[in-house]
């Protein structure tokens, strides 16, 4: 069955029927795109969430973890992660665990007082770190989930700037874009913030870390894909003509960048040169 997987940026894909795909993680493992989808509204406690799984080629199953199946709770499915056999999805105010071979729910960790779960990345000790974007009228926040069970922020209010996507780079710090701002931070794994480089278009959603240490970014207000130098001096952009794009996801081996565009409800595939 195809997805909906335009093979140019410029090319026409065909809709997921209003479920707001938004967050698109590659699995080398198995060779396959997982993509969760909202199917609603962004912080709806709806209980209608789902993971498609994929082949490059677009073919695959559209509902492959649905909520309200096989003992599945979803509400809101968001940024995902890939650790030890197992899916990480944040989902409102849950980290939510699945089986990466059977998609069967391992576990749920309920994060308190977070309310917009959005991205997640885990560190080499084990310890999860998951970006709360927050609301306009709410600051976001930066919460650790140890491997001891300890769950709290590191990280909150206004100088975060509604944190989105999240990574971690060879130094062990994370780094954040921001929704909220035209800023990617980065910060110590105890939420220190050691700096903060300013671009030229802001609401930043997607992010992804380079092998040569470069930095490529989703703008919502520029409507593209930006290329940060690892210096962080000088950026260009490689993708342009995007609406909305998400949570994107280089395929290196392929040679492309997947981009979920959220309210297109498509996803489209663009060469990463």
């Amino acid at each position: 069955m195809s997805l909906g997987i335009g093979r140019h940026v410029s090319g026409i894909a065909d809709p997921f029927n209003g479920h707001i795909d938004a967050f698109r993680r590659y699995d080398r493992a198995h060779d396959r795109y997982l993509v969760s989808n909202i199917n609603g509204e962004m912080l709806a406690v709806d209980d209608n969430g789902f993971i498609s799984r994929l082949a490059a080629d677009g073919t695959g199953e559209l509902k492959w973890i649905e909520s309200g199946k096989d003992g599945v709770t979803l509400n809101a499915p968001k940024g995902m992660a890939i650790a030890d056999g197992n899916i990480y999805v944040a989902d409102i105010d849950h980290l939510r665990i699945f089986d990466a071979e059977t998609g069967e729910p391992v576990d749920a960790i309920q994060i308190t007082g977070a309310k917009f779960l959005n991205a997640l990345a885990i560190a080499s000790d084990g310890t999860i770190y998951v970006t709360d974007t927050g609301t306009e009228n709410r600051p976001g926040a930066i919460y650790a989930v140890q491997q001891d069970g300890k769950v709290g922020p590191i990280a909150e209010g206004e100088r975060l700037g509604r944190p989105n996507c999240i990574a971690i780079d060879r130094d062990g710090n994370l780094i954040v874009v921001t929704y909220g701002s035209d800023k990617v931070l980065t910060l110590s794994k105890g939420g220190s913030l050691l700096s903060a480089t300013i671009l030229r278009d802001g609401q930043l959603d997607g992010l992804a870390l380079q092998e040569d240490g470069s930095t490529l970014l989703s703008s919502w207000k520029g409507e593209d894909i930006i290329r940060l130098s690892p210096d962080a001096r000088a950026a260009e952009v490689v993708v342009t003509g995007i609406r909305t794009p998400a949570a994107f996801e280089v395929d290196e081996a392929r040679g492309q960048i997947v981009v979920p565009l959220v309210e297109e409800n498509r996803v489209v595939v663009a060469p990463l040169g």
